[in-house]
């Protein structure tokens, strides 16, 4: 089941979404297909506090593996940063064979 059925509302800091971008080569726009890939899987992001409540969801867009950093703010989803996924760190929610 995907984290969201209905209409996502997404915000960023576009300048971090160029950064990530250049750096990267992953785009902020793809986070509503990371959360509703239907094998999503999303974890409290308990490191530290951050003031507000933080996740962790790693999905797949576009063919990528992907971990997006969000927080609930305001009815939207607050993207904060965004990784492509090695393997080992994917073999820890997924398994080696998927």
């Amino acid at each position: 089941m995907s984290l969201y059925e209905n209409e996502i509302l997404l915000e960023w800091d576009e300048n971090k979404r160029r950064q990530i971008l250049t750096e990267r080569g992953i785009d902020f726009a793809d986070t509503a297909e990371v959360l509703s890939d239907p094998n999503v899987a999303a974890f409290v992001d308990d490191r530290r506090n951050y003031g507000e409540t933080r996740y962790n969801a790693y999905g797949i867009s576009k063919g990528r593996r992907l971990r997006v950093s969000f927080t609930p703010r305001n009815g939207k989803i607050r993207v904060i940063t965004m990784f492509k996924v090695s393997e080992s760190e994917w073999s820890k929610y997924y398994g080696k064979d998927d």
